[in-house]
Order: C-alpha cells, then structure tokens, then sequence
C-alpha cells in the first residue's frame, strides 16, 4: 500500500506540474478559439474615423506617476508623455512623490515646472500611498498610471484611452518591451503574452503591466498601506466590480534598462510575497462566486507558488519508491553514472548548466515568498542601485 501511495504521490505532483505548464495554456487557447478582445472592434471603429478625418472628441486623462526617482528623470519621463500623439489640453500629469522617499516634493516642483503637478504621497510612505495621493489630485475621468523608466511610443496613450471605453472594459494594459538581456527570460516573456492574449479574449488578464495602464477613474479603490503589488490589486478590484482588464498590445512602452538575473531573481520573491499579501487581505478574489477569473487566477497565480513544494515531494517521494523496489546493488553504478553524466555537461556545456542552476534558483522563489508571509515580512523591496545624491541632483 506505501509504494501504491508514494507512486501516486509523484504521478499527482507531476502531472499538476505539467498542466500547469502545458495543460492550462492549451485549454485556454481552447476556451479563447473563435473568440476577440473587446477593444478589437472599439480600435478599428477609431482607427476608421481618424482614417477619414472625423474628428474624435477625446476624454480627459490624468497621468499619475508614483516615484521616489531622481527629479531630472522624471522630468524626462513627463516629457516623454507629453511628447505623444494624445492632445496636451486633454492630459494632465500629476506626480506623486513618495513620503520617505530621499527628495523633497519642492525639489519636484521646481525641476518640473509647468510640466507637471506635485503632490507628496500618503504617510507612512511606499508606492501604493503614494498612488492613492496621486488619484486624489486627479481630474482626469481616465488614469493613467506609469513608471519612471520606460517609454512610450507616440500613440500609447490614444490606443489605450480608446481602448478602455469598449464595453465592458474597466482597464487596459499596454505591453513593456524588454531589453534583450537574457534569451532564457524572453522566451518567457513570450510565453506570459501568449497567456495574457488568450486570457483577454475569454474574459480578463490576471495582472496589468504597472507601467502601461490606463483604469476608468470611477473603478478605482484607494490601496492599503504597505502594499507590494499595486498592478495586481488594482487589476483584481475592477474585475471584482464586474469590469473586465485587457491587453492592448499595439500601446508599446520600452525600457531601456537591463536587469541581472539576481535582480529578475529579487523581483520575483517580491511579486510572489505580493500574491500571498494580496489573497490574505483581499480573500474575496479565493471565491469562485466572486471573482469572474477564479481558474484562471488559481492556476495561473497560485498553483505556481504551490510547484516548488510539490516537486519537493516528487524528488522524495521518488527516491523513496526507487530504494524500495530496485536492486541496490543497481543504484551505486547508476549514481556514479549520472554523476560523471552531469559532470560531462558541466564541463563541455557551462552555458547549459548555468541556466538549470538559475532555474533551480527560480524555483526557490516561491519558498521564499510564502516564508515571508507566513513572517508577515511585507518590506520586500529594495532599489536594484543606490540613488543619486541630493546635491547631484541640485546642479541637473
């Protein structure tokens, strides 16, 4: 009975494993076949007018940027909005400076002039208090909300404002183009957009792109202190009023910066704490009655925090059963020779081994993850480089 219950260990953890790697992509693209986002129409309808030189009576958009930056480049980034196709006595750019952040919100203010409005962020400080200032300052019936680094092409703005009046539509996405920094990341990247597309024509994205989205201001819900992922909660509040949240992957913002595969390591312990944060103090998004993407959510979200331990027990589970209906005498010549296998590859292919060692460390991520909830270690986030001086930046 021990060896039928440890097979059945292993054959249940790795065919979870696989559907969750292969089976939930194949079924979504069944569930998305014959269907199209909603903003498809609603683009095309647009594109058709300014094509024939109807004149589109565009709505007012607040552009929120939460930063604790070096003024002088959120200077270039408010530029860079403003340097688009979206008409500037439509757009409004409100800056919402972090409360402990190392600059002063004056400091903001005099190096961004008439470009932009300061506010400070809420007390105690942090991305999320810092948007919910930001939105209070708002005027506009849209937001926007974007990041310091990346930039947009000329029509971002207008395809995603455009979008997110499709109907049904409470937020749309835009997609980040990343550097070409890592092959093995990209083809990730890859694989996240072809999910994210399919997930979008059957009902919604699991979680927008922070720095690329515009939300009906009416759907907005002030976010909670100490919050990690505010992409995912704002994404989950509008899905949980009934809206749907869609990718637009024509609005294209790029970033020029290139990420160590340490800092894409952090990040992702960080998003994951910020999964489990999120199901503990928003449950109702674990009710299938409430939330509209519930498998969608479980398996693309959850089940992955849940994979590292799952394998753990496989690899034991394994090891068991092999020494208890193999011939030992078998076990030490094989050893040897997956050893000396391994070694072979180690040797003549480093570039293969660095990448199975950095997936193995990619896997840990989701331990460490739950380790800090169960702690209820929140502050996760640390700068990937040590900021500017404030009298450096004084001189810009």
């Amino acid at each position: 009975m021990s060896t039928i219950l440890l097979a059945s260990f292993v054959a249940g953890s790795l065919a979870l494993a696989v559907f969750t790697a292969v089976g939930y992509p194949a079924l979504l693209r069944a569930r998305a076949r014959g269907r199209r986002s909603p903003i498809d129409a609603t683009l095309a309808s647009a594109d058709a007018a300014r094509a024939a030189g109807m004149h589109v009576k565009l709505p007012r958009v607040t552009a929120v940027v939460a930063t604790r930056d070096v003024p002088s480049t959120i200077l270039e980034r408010v530029r860079d909005l403003r340097a688009g196709e979206y008409p500037q006595d439509r757009l409004e750019v409100v800056v919402a400076v972090d409360a402990s952040g190392p600059y002063p919100a004056s400091t903001y203010a005099t190096v961004l002039g008439t470009e932009a409005r300061v506010v400070v962020g809420d007390a105690p400080g942090g991305k999320s208090a810092a948007l919910n200032a930001g939105v209070r300052a708002a005027s506009g019936d849209i937001l926007l909300f974007v990041d310091s680094a990346q930039r947009f092409a000329p029509s971002v703005i207008r395809d995603l404002v455009t979008a997110v009046h499709a109907p049904g539509v409470g937020a749309v996405t835009g997609v980040i183009a990343p550097a070409a920094d890592d092959p093995l990341l990209d083809r990730y990247w890859q694989y996240e957009l072809r999910l994210r597309r399919d997930q979008a024509a059957v009902h919604s994205i699991i979680c927008v792109s922070g720095a690329v989205y515009v939300m009906r201001r009416a759907l907005w819900r002030a976010m909670p202190s100490r919050l990690i992922c505010d992409d995912l909660f704002a994404t989950t509040q509008v899905i949980l009023q009934g809206w749907r949240v869609v990718i637009c992957e024509r609005a294209i913002a790029t970033d020029p910066r290139e990420f160590t595969r340490e800092q894409h390591f952090r990040r992702k312990v960080r998003t994951l704490t910020g999964l489990v944060q999120l199901c503990a103090w928003t449950p109702e998004i674990l009710l299938p009655w409430r939330n509209a993407i519930w498998i969608d959510f479980v398996v693309h979200k959850l089940t992955r925090v849940l994979l590292p331990y799952l394998g753990l027990i496989a690899v034991i589970c394994s090891a068991w059963l092999t020494l208890r209906v193999a011939n030992a005498a078998l076990l030490w010549p094989a050893g040897v020779a997956a050893a000396v296998l391994a070694a072979g590859v180690a040797a003549l292919r480093p570039r293969i081994t660095r990448d199975v060692a950095w997936a193995i460390k990619l896997s840990t991520a989701p331990v460490i993850a739950l380790l800090n909830a169960v702690r209820g270690r929140w502050e996760v986030w640390q700068p990937s480089a040590p900021l500017p001086t404030y009298a450096t930046d004084r001189s810009s």
